[in-house]
């Protein structure tokens, strides 16, 4: 062993020995991760942060805006040398000064033509161009495409930064042209997509920016010229990019450029024809023209180093050609004959084994869904009514289904290169889209022609025709999946009816006839029928229970709410006062009658299945009690006589059900006993909170925070003291006291700490008629209180549990305290600056939005810092990750204050301590001599 290999196993610098990386991707890799991204980041938002300052002291102070300009300017220039000197030292910094610098010089050029008039436009306009030849000529020297990309990005950023809203389009249009010119003479030399990427993106989205925001028609001629301009650009980029990258045989066809370009390009044009006759039929077709010229100029000139750049372009040509048509024709009628066109074209694919073909009807099958959507979504119900459009939902339907019976039946050989599974599955997802158009035809035509519980009842008709249908289908192909679609069809039935009626049928009491209950009979009986034929039949039968299932929802979700309904109204209950309808009330006491009916019958006929029947009678259960206590909890009063009377009922025979389980040996262990018995003790339990709540009601303001926090702080003593029996094993736990450790006083835990959480987004912890003092207030207490009850439910825990545990619950806390320490400025901020707290005042609030951004930043250079000392990458990543969600922060809300001191302090602020971490705390890695 070398005596003097003492190299450490980390190491925190950047390493001015290592040797950069070859590769490009490694290099890209390289310069996202290194140690001094983020002091290239904090240069950038710093370079921000000073040009809002120097906006805002021309606006505020009287400074001779020659001076100023010429200060700037000598500063950049003197940045930019600095730049320069150090690039052999310190190229990983160099690189960021120099594309800074550079962004500045573009910036100071841009204000003094736009801002303070002190040179002509020309003149701007050839100074702007010639920086930004000279940053594409450092950058082509020093091999650095983030050069590029800094200034680029500085480029961009000028109108932004210094428009004032009232700006020309065309000098904004050529500011990018320039830009633009400046990244096709790179992309002549370099293959940097990173740099041609960010181009489009920031080509298209200045353009859609001033688009939504600024263009009148009268602006129609340049703006379609520049945005034939930027199409032809991009379209020249992804062609040298091509050019370089061919040779090398590596992901010559920037997909990004070559289909995003003309998808912006026709997405902004749409924006600028949408007024004319036939505009986006001609823009496609001209669109097509240039693409297909362009595939045979790359064939041509290019050779096979190309040949899928201009598969590309000829693929493009023909798409464009293609979506020339819809916007010349009626998209009814059009959707209608893409369908019918489609099955034509997938049956003769198959016929003539042409996978190209049927393929391809595949996609025009498609675009016919949508087109045909599109074209009902724009029709009023009237032209709905009158022009059926059920038959074209039909139509889609026939095509769909004898395009899957085509791709069902078809063999191997057909389907080549696919496999005779791919038509399978193919098909298997055919059937149901043809049984949803078919359907929502049906229902489509019912909702505009009938009304009322006609359309009701209409509709379940309709569903039940579906089923039958689909089950038909079943029979005569034995498709497996037309029987589960049939059984899907009957539940869509029973959903229809609850959704339709949307609980109206708890206060109609009208006639047998004119109400819902011909619908729920018509599923009900329907449904009990097949299920008894089948249960007779065979018992152990397949789909037996899936029926049953579908049986009893048909009567607990469908028949029973209309039988109470109509009950209701024979009834004629006058309550005092109602918790619920009385219907509702009815209807559980039906359910809990029903579960002991069918108890009794699975008890006499040894029929275990029926069993699960019975299980609505817990529902009952829990909706009376939950009932119950929301009552309590929002009104402040007793439920009425009818709900109380359900409720005890459908305790009753929850009770018999669980009994009766565990006596024929059905259910004995596992955790459904164990959640049933836990339902029917807890809920009693829950009343804990409104009885004490209701006690103070007397004695406290009804709008007083206290009687939310004292509540809190008596159910949460309760819970300390179960935890304490819990870990004594004794009652009210016993014997599932552990049981009610792992689960119940975790939910009760849970819950604490959820209440806190809400809470203190929700509550400003006013202590009226006290004072607000901050961490002593009712609300800081409440979370402490929580969070003490969770601390000691962490130290009740295993200790397997807590070594496991214990960082990610560190973690958790630290996260959890970092927020409510935020948590804890918003409100002192609320009270002290009076302003509301809101999320909207308070996002308003400029103090606040610099005060959050300066103090994560903080937090994020304790972390980072902590971490590099201490070489903690996972920490690091923690901090990197608030940094970054900081330069969020910065781009998508405070930069909307830019214009006043609070926004330009996060700005230089935020940039200061990136570039401090960026120095002081570098990502801790391992040496290439680490063990």
């Amino acid at each position: 062993m070398e005596q003097g290999n003492t190299q450490p196993a980390f190491s925190t610098g950047s390493g001015g020995g290592r040797p950069p990386p070859a590769d490009f991707n490694e290099r890209l890799r390289e310069w996202l991760f290194g140690g001094n991204v983020v002091a290239k980041l904090g240069l950038l938002i710093l370079f921000m942060g000073l040009c809002f300052l120097l906006k805002y002291l021309a606006g505020t102070y009287v400074i001779p805006n020659e001076y100023l300009v010429a200060g700037v300017a000598a500063g950049a220039l003197a940045l930019l040398a600095w730049g320069w000197s150090i690039r052999a030292k310190r190229p990983s910094i160099s690189l960021p000064v120099q594309g800074t610098a550079l962004s500045l010089l573009m910036v100071v050029t841009f204000a003094a033509s736009k801002t303070f008039q002190l040179i002509p436009d020309l003149t701007a306009i050839a100074l702007l161009g010639i920086f930004v030849a000279f940053t594409c000529l450092l950058a082509v020297l020093q091999d650095s495409v983030w050069l590029a990309v800094f200034g680029i990005i500085g480029g961009f950023a000028t109108p932004v930064i210094l428009s004032s809203g009232g700006g020309s389009q065309i000098a904004l249009f050529t500011w990018c042209a320039v830009l633009n010119a400046g990244i096709i003479a790179i992309a002549a030399l370099k293959s940097w997509r990173p740099l041609n990427v960010l181009g489009f993106i920031c080509t298209f989205t200045l353009a859609t920016s001033w688009g939504v925001l600024h263009y009148d028609p009268s602006d129609y001629p340049a703006s379609q010229s520049f945005l034939v301009l930027f199409l032809l650009m991009y379209i020249a980029v992804a062609i040298f990019y091509a050019r370089q990258q061919a040779p090398r045989l590596t992901h010559y066809v920037d997909g990004t450029l070559v289909f995003g370009a003309p998808l912006a390009a026709m997405g902004l044009q749409y924006g600028l024809v949408a007024d004319m006759r036939y505009g986006m039929a001609y823009s496609a077709l001209a669109l097509a023209a240039l693409y297909l010229c362009l595939a045979i100029f790359v064939k041509r000139r290019m050779g096979e180093n190309c040949r899928l750049l201009g598969e590309a372009f000829l693929a493009l040509g023909i798409v464009s050609a293609t979506l020339a048509i819809p916007y010349g024709v009626d998209d009814h009628w059009m959707s209608a004959a893409w369908a019918l066109e489609a099955a034509g074209v997938i049956w003769t694919g198959l016929r003539q084994r042409r996978p190209l073909a049927w393929g391809f009807g595949l996609l025009v099958q498609l675009a016919s869904w949508v087109s045909f959507l599109r074209a009902v979504s724009l029709m009023s119900q009237e032209d709905i009514a009158r022009t059926h459009m059920a038959i074209g939902f039909a139509v889609l339907a026939v095509a769909a289904f004898f395009i899957a019976l085509q791709l069902r039946a078809a063999d191997a050989a057909a389907l080549q290169p696919c496999s005779a599974d791919t038509g399978k599955g193919l098909a298997e997802m055919l059937l149901p889209i043809a049984a949803v158009w078919l359907l929502a035809g049906a229902w489509l035509e019912v909702f505009v022609q009938a009304e009322g519980y006609a359309e009701l009842n209409w509709m379940v008709a309709s569903a039940l025709a579906v089923a039958a249908l689909l089950y038909q289908i079943y029979l005569r192909w034995q498709w497996p999946s037309a029987a589960w679609l049939a059984q899907v069809a009957l539940v869509m039935s029973g959903v229809t009816f609850l959704l339709m009626t949307n609980l109206s049928w708890a206060y109609d009491t009208g006639s047998f006839i004119d109400s819902a209950i011909p619908a729920a009979l018509m599923l009900a009986v329907s449904l009990s029928y097949v299920c008894e034929r089948r249960h007779t039949a065979n018992p152990d039968a397949g789909g037996n229970r899936t029926l049953l299932a579908i049986a009893g929802a048909a009567w607990f979700i469908v028949a029973l709410p209309a039988l109470a309904a109509w009950g209701s109204g024979v009834a004629a209950v006058q309550l005092p006062f109602e918790t619920l309808p009385f219907s509702w009330s009815l209807y559980l006491m039906l359910v809990a009658a029903l579960s002991a009916v069918v108890l009794f019958i699975a008890q006499r006929r040894v029929w275990p299945q029926l069993m699960w029947l019975s299980a609505p009678a817990f529902g009952a259960q829990l909706f009376a009690g939950g009932a119950m206590l929301a009552w309590l909890y929002l009104f402040d009063m007793l439920p009425d006589a009818a709900l109380c009377a359900a409720g005890v009922l459908a305790w009753v025979a929850a009770s018999y059900a669980l009994a009766l389980w565990r006596r024929t040996g059905w259910i004995t262990h596992g955790a459904t006993p164990t959640l049933l018995h836990l339902q029917l003790v807890a809920l009693p339990l829950l009343m804990i909170w409104p009885a004490l709540r209701l006690l103070l009601a007397d004695t406290l303001p009804r709008d007083s925070q206290w009687l939310l926090y004292v509540p809190a702080w008596g159910t949460m003593a309760a819970m300390a003291w179960l935890l304490r029996r819990a870990s004594l094993g004794a009652w009210p736990l016993a014997p599932l006291a552990l049981w009610h450790r792992r689960v119940t006083l975790r939910i009760a835990v849970a819950w604490s700490l959820t209440v806190a959480v809400v809470w203190n987004f929700t509550f400003d912890g006013s202590m009226a008629p006290l004072p607000f003092v901050p961490l002593l207030n009712p609300l800081d207490l409440t979370t402490g209180f929580a969070a003490l009850l969770a601390i000691a439910y962490w130290r009740a825990s295993a200790p397997e549990v807590r070594s496991r545990w214990a960082s990610r619950m560190q973690l958790a806390g630290a996260g959890g305290a970092w927020l409510w320490f935020n948590l804890v400025l918003l409100r002192s901020v609320s009270h002290y600056l009076g302003i509301d707290y809101t999320f909207d005042a308070l996002m308003a609030s400029k103090f606040t939005q610099a005060m959050l951004s300066l103090v994560w930043a903080g937090t994020a250079l304790a972390l980072m810092r902590h971490a590099a000392v201490r070489i903690h990458p996972r920490q690091w990543g923690v901090g990197a990750a608030l940094l970054a969600a900081v330069v969020a922060k910065l781009f998508l809300l405070d930069v909307h204050n830019r214009t006043g001191p609070d926004g330009i302090a996060a700005f230089i602020g935020v940039g200061l301590l990136m570039v401090i971490i960026g120095y002081a705390a570098p990502l801790p890695r391992r040496t290439n001599g680490a063990a």
